[in-house]
């Protein structure tokens, strides 16, 4: 921690300019107590890490400060040092008494107060949530603001979320972003367009922006930056059918079966399965799963002119959510919509996209869902699909348009 008690009470914090002397002086004169258990602390002035207080060995404190890394109490020494220079009234490791809760950073904007949390090791949900839900019924607006150091890159525009790194993903407008910072390069790492392709991995575009370059309203909303990658998600939608055919778990051996026994195959399925939606992020199961289970229990039954309702489509997903064959993903800090909403917007796009039609009461087939019998047909048909429709998929997730006329895809 940066900030200790005195014995008289006040504040001592190790974000003013000290210089070793003066500090080897308070640590020959002073007591130094946890502003939260009220133990004594020891004031560290080692040459490698930050100058910072530490619990004594056997001390036992709620606010855990013991986990903090170099690299949190840089980064968050940093972040408030930002502030300042934005001209922004903050104090670093601020007890707010009302939800009994301290922050990173507190900073006060147009009679408004904001909590900045920088996470850089894993955290339980159930603490993310309580910590989260503490601020907001207080009235206070939390930031979470995630370790650079957590995300990770698999690729150009190809990153690994579990479900710690899931917690942070935030919505500005039509898509899904995540707010990341790297207390080493100083700089605010913007996460953005993503879309799931499977469980963990998702397609996104990653914009480092250092910091003194960005500004207070990029906190809640991110520099606009073009999506780019749509033939890479096409590519990685591919390559997932074929992992998943060919290197299966248990759990995904029961699905494949299914496909069986109902005479399909995941390689050669109708290329009109796997779309990504905006509220596809409200849904752990990757998209070609719960939209294959709704082609299985649905439309490979209808031919052209055939009809359903929206309450058909949504008791078939609803079954598929309650045998735990289509799993939710816990998105807190994405407060507009939930699971529901990805299958309405999946039904729509197919409407967008001349596969369904449909009026208040119900839909209708208009053009059939057809597996190819080979996986060539497949991939063929699968091409002169994206070429035509490109353009609705992907006007989905921003109210501009960000496909060019010609682009590869």
């Amino acid at each position: 921690m940066l900030v200790a008690k005195r014995k008289n009470g006040d504040n001592f914090s190790l974000i003013h300019h000290w210089n070793r002397h003066e500090l080897e002086e308070y640590r020959r004169k002073e007591v130094f107590f946890c502003p939260d258990c009220g133990q004594a602390l020891v004031l560290k002035l080692g040459r490698k890490r930050i100058w910072h207080f530490s619990h004594q060995k056997e001390a036992t404190c709620s606010y855990q400060y013991e986990r903090e890394s170099d690299y949190h109490l840089q980064g968050k020494l940093q972040l408030y040092q930002w502030l300042q220079d934005n001209q922004v009234e903050a104090d670093i490791e601020h007890y707010l008494p009302n939800c009994n809760q301290r922050a990173d950073v507190v900073f006060y904007r147009e009679n408004k107060i904001f909590a900045v949390e920088f996470q850089c090791s894993p955290l339980d949900p159930t603490m993310f949530l309580k910590r989260t839900n503490g601020y907001l019924q207080h009235g206070i607006t939390p930031i979470w603001i995630l370790g650079g150091n957590q995300v990770k890159r698999l690729g150009e525009n190809l990153f690994s979320l579990n479900q710690f790194q899931s917690l942070f993903l935030q919505q500005h407008e039509k898509q899904w972003y995540l707010l990341s910072y790297c207390s080493q390069s100083r700089c605010f790492l913007f996460l953005q367009h993503l879309i799931p392709i499977s469980t963990n991995k998702m397609i996104g575009t990653l914009t480092p922006i250092p910091r003194n370059e960005v500004k207070l309203v990029h906190l809640f909303h991110p520099p606009t930056r073009n999506f780019r990658s749509f033939s890479q998600w096409i590519h990685q939608l591919q390559k997932f059918k074929s992992n998943y055919y060919i290197y299966p778990n248990p759990q995904q051996r029961i699905i494949l079966n299914e496909f069986y026994v109902n005479r399909s195959h995941l390689l050669t399925l109708p290329p009109e399965l796997g779309l990504p939606v905006p509220s596809g992020i409200f849904i752990e199961t990757p998209p070609l799963i719960w939209q294959s289970f709704l082609y299985l229990d649905l439309f490979h039954h209808l031919l052209v002119g055939d009809t359903f309702t929206y309450s058909q489509a949504l008791q078939s997903f609803m079954t598929r959510i309650h045998h735990k064959q289509i799993v939710s993903r816990d998105v807190p800090l994405g407060r507009h919509g939930d699971y529901t909403n990805a299958l309405k917007e999946y039904l729509q796009l197919l409407v967008d996209c001349s596969i369904l039609d449909n009026n208040s009461e119900k839909f209708w087939i208009k053009c059939s869902f057809s597996a190819s019998d080979t996986i060539d047909q497949q991939r063929e048909k699968e091409q002169k699909f994206y070429q035509m429709h490109s353009k609705n998929i992907m006007k989905q997730f921003l109210s501009h348009p960000i496909m060019k006329q010609g682009e590869d895809v």
